[in-house]
């Protein structure tokens, strides 16, 4: 039986575009139809082309981030969105997550096209727009349940754009505490840096 094809829209910087590319163009049912450098082309690729994932890298600016996440919320774009990264220095190929769902540091490290294919396998399941509301939820408590209040505190600041310096005077903590705090924050919720976390933050509050 011939496997259903993944068809995939990737907003990334050249580097991280090229390696996710050509991954996916090695695996047989992935289908890279559209690679984008900004998060305004990603949208109307995924508008004209309906892909099943579009990926966006999680380096990229958070106004865009945050566009395409929601034309998704909108229905203008009907496709399950997985942020990707370099992932760490020993990995040896790119980390990914979905949105709004937060997951695991375990997940997030398995190989990158079968995590895809996982996601959009469940992504084409009969409920999956409607579930994806469900996810949001478990989104925000995860988001409460994971981090502490200080952790919280931190978030807060970071995603409104406040420098560490800033957050070290509003909070009056040094700044090896804030990097500590943030570098925690960063490792419970899977996120790479923090146009990442304010995107997982601003959907998870919609």
């Amino acid at each position: 039986m011939t496997a259903h094809l993944v068809h995939v829209v990737i907003a990334a910087e050249d580097a991280l575009l090229s390696t996710v590319k050509t991954i996916l163009d090695a695996e047989r049912s992935f289908a890279v139809v559209a690679t984008c450098q900004d998060c305004e082309s990603c949208v109307e690729a995924a508008r004209n082309l309906r892909p099943d994932l579009a990926l966006l890298d999680a380096s990229l600016p958070s106004e865009g981030v945050l566009t395409v996440l929601s034309a998704v919320e909108a229905g203008h774009i009907r496709a399950q969105v997985v942020f990707i990264s370099r992932g760490a220095a020993d990995a040896g190929q790119p980390s990914a997550w979905s949105a709004p769902a937060l997951i695991p540091n375990e997940a997030a490290r398995q190989p990158l096209a079968s995590f895809l294919r996982q996601v959009a396998s469940e992504w084409r399941r009969p409920g999956a727009m409607n579930r994806s509301g469900n996810a949001r939820e478990r989104s925000i408590e995860a988001l409460s349940s994971a981090l502490t209040e200080r952790e919280r505190q931190v978030m807060q600041l970071v995603c409104v754009g406040r420098s560490n310096k800033e957050i070290e005077r509003h909070l009056k903590l040094s700044a090896r505490a804030v990097k500590a705090h943030i570098h925690r924050i960063y490792q419970k919720l899977a996120v790479g840096n923090r146009a990442a976390l304010s995107a997982m933050a601003a959907q998870s509050r919609e």
